[in-house]
């Protein structure tokens, strides 16, 4: 599945991200936008998704992009107002 998808979201809780990552090649992940959901640091390296990424499966920081913001589910269920935030190095491909 993963061959085959442009663009891959990442939304694994923190501590258990590295660990199912593990199960890819470090070329699975080469020319693919990547997509962050994943709050915090990677607990057992101590980095950020972007670092540990770049080290492990040499994505370029341009090729990353996270979701960020205060959203919580309990919030969403309330129909309570909150709001996302996207970022990245390039506005436009971010804005996509």
């Amino acid at each position: 599945m993963v061959e085959a998808a442009n663009v891959l979201i990442i939304a694994v809780p923190s501590a258990y991200t590295t660990e199912v990552l593990s199960e890819l090649e470090p070329g699975d992940l080469k020319n693919k936008k990547i997509l962050s959901a994943v709050k915090g640091i990677l607990p057992k390296e101590n980095v950020l998704l972007n670092e540990y990424l770049n080290r492990q499966f040499n994505i370029p920081l341009q090729n990353y992009f996270a979701v960020l913001g205060p959203c919580h589910a309990e919030e969403v269920a309330a129909e309570k107002l909150s709001y996302l935030t996207f970022s990245g190095t390039d506005i436009t491909i971010t804005k996509k």
